[in-house]
């Protein structure tokens, strides 16, 4: 099996299993961490696992979005894979790109209240029907959140400290320490999440909603799919809140405020580290410090 990360290599893999899109235009779309994406006639997207862990999330993301396809309404739209190639030589699966805006802050402060309670509606249902598929009957296991995090920690002092000052690197060892230290952070009922819900990663269509990118699906604290919401305004949380179903322990607020939303950050800055990409390094820091500027306020 041959992981593509180039454009050339990736187009032939295309061509040589689906003909019929010989002479269609293709794009390289380099925005994705874990895959790299080449657009055809800007309305397929096809996703090529740049490694075995990325290749197993794929599997496992093929299987949990024809639960998803089945169970959400018409205007809730998530990917629905038309091109499948996971067994040849060049893995990769393709689908019919979702259109609309991505739901930046920017986008999501210029609409109207009726827009955005839209939106609210649609990705409360959305979070309901993926929070309570059966992960047991996909053969999925809980993750550990301790060793989650145990080996997050464990990249973040070699690869983010680099870049770090004194001040940055105690507040993120405090950070880690409560987490570990606090049962409050362990003690939930786990559901199967997105694990990236990010402005990039919700579209807003003509008719609802689009959701992408679900490479990181795993069974983990159900509060992880809301950081996004928190982030974004806590208003807009706080009616999203009421209008979950999902299982909401005393502390789901608590992962939320206290950890879930200052954390993200330290993925960007590794996955920046590794492409070399010192711009993308910053950015990530200047987050991160927001981040826990947030968390004090």
């Amino acid at each position: 099996m041959i992981y593509v990360n180039d454009f050339e290599t990736g187009k032939k893999a295309i061509v040589d299993r689906y003909p019929e899109l010989v002479n269609s235009q293709f794009k390289s779309d380099n925005s994705g961490w874990t895959n790299f994406a080449i657009k055809v006639d800007n309305k397929y997207l096809f996703r090529f696992p740049r490694n075995e862990e990325a290749f197993v999330a794929i599997n496992k993301e093929y299987k949990i979005l024809d639960v998803l396809n089945k169970k959400l309404p018409i205007n809730i739209k998530v990917p629905k894979y038309i091109y499948s190639n996971l067994n040849d030589d060049y893995p990769f699966v393709g689908y019919e790109m979702i259109q609309g805006d991505f739901l930046t802050e920017d986008v999501f402060n210029s609409l109207d209240e009726s827009k955005k309670d839209n939106i609210l509606n649609n990705m409360a249902i959305f979070l309901n029907v993926l929070h309570s598929v059966d992960y047991k009957e996909l053969g999925l296991e809980p993750v550990n959140s301790i060793e989650w995090y145990k080996d997050l920690f464990d990249r973040v002092q070699k690869i983010c400290f680099k870049y770090f000052d004194h001040n940055l690197k105690e507040k993120t060892i405090q950070l880690f320490n409560m987490f570990f230290n606090d049962e409050s952070m362990h003690n939930y009922e786990p559901t199967l999440v997105h694990g990236d819900l990010s402005e990039d990663h919700i579209i807003i269509t003509s008719d609802g909603v689009g959701i992408i990118d679900f490479g990181d699906l795993m069974v983990f604290d159900p509060a992880y799919d809301l950081i996004w919401a928190y982030i974004c305004d806590v208003d807009f949380y706080n009616k999203l809140f009421k209008k979950y179903t999902g299982h909401k322990d005393n502390y789901f607020e608590h992962r939320i405020r206290d950890f879930h939303i200052i954390r993200p950050p330290y993925d960007g800055i590794i996955y920046a580290d590794e492409i070399h990409d010192n711009d993308m390094i910053n950015e990530q820091i200047k987050k991160l410090t927001q981040n826990f500027d947030k968390r004090g306020e």
